[in-house]
């Protein structure tokens, strides 16, 4: 007599449990993380430098989470300490399972660019999404200051004694014209020719001042002069 279809299976997958001692092979199904970003969408604009949360989440899944930004220059990402809440979860998606870990991330946002956030857990599973941003200012920029025009040697000055003198040049890279000399006060320090290239700076009585020297541009350099008695001592320095 034939036995019915079903009892052949049944029979039969009972002689192969048997043949496996008593016991059934089971495959785990490992789930990626599910990423929640704000308004459930699927990718990230940002406006701006700021920062934005998201969170993760994987159903059974009790482990840890890493999250990294391929272009940190844009922006970057990290890991918050604290849990996700059973209250918070149970709020998310109901593909979300009341058992599963979460975690809230924070992303940073820097330059104008593109970044692909990944999100991985313990078991090599990731999950991968897009940002976005625009509208970020860029830094200021310094201007480089500008070289002096008019140079001064040597670009201070100091006597020791009143009837010293000291020999001065100027010069101006592409000018070729004459300058105008003057003291601050003719008497610590005089200096002459009026005009000229070359001038000498002879010293008068005790104290400081300043020789400017200008071209036709009204581009100048200033040195500094002082005087002072054998036993004191000078400190100068060239304003351009």
């Amino acid at each position: 007599m034939f036995r019915s279809l079903p009892a052949v299976a049944a029979l039969a997958l009972a002689f192969g449990i048997a043949a496996c001692g008593g016991n059934v092979a089971t495959t785990r199904i490992v789930n990626p993380p599910v990423v929640e970003l704000p308004g459930n969408a699927t990718s990230l604009a940002i406006t701006g430098a700021t920062s934005t949360q998201f969170s993760v989440s994987e159903p059974g899944y009790t482990g840890s989470f890493t999250a990294a930004s391929s272009n940190p220059a844009v922006a970057t990402v990290a890991p918050a300490t604290t849990q996700i809440s059973s209250g918070a979860r149970a709020a998310q998606s109901a593909h979300i399972e009341a058992n599963g870990s979460g975690t809230t991330f924070t992303i940073t946002t820097y330059e104008n660019g593109t970044t692909t956030i990944t999100v991985t857990d313990e078991n090599g599973q990731s999950s991968q999404f897009t940002v976005i941003v625009t509208g970020v200012s860029p830094s200021p920029t310094s201007s480089p200051t500008p070289a002096p025009l008019v140079v001064a040697s040597p670009t201070a000055v100091s006597f020791t004694a009143a009837g010293q003198t000291q020999a001065l040049t100027l010069s101006e890279s592409g000018y070729n014209g004459s300058f105008a000399a003057s003291s601050s006060n003719t008497a610590i320090v005089t200096v002459a020719p009026a005009t000229g290239t070359s001038f000498t700076a002879s010293a008068v009585a005790a104290g400081s001042a300043n020789l400017t020297f200008t071209d036709t541009k009204n581009d100048a350099a200033t040195v500094s002069v002082t005087v002072t008695t054998s036993s004191g001592s000078i400190s100068s320095r060239v304003r351009q």
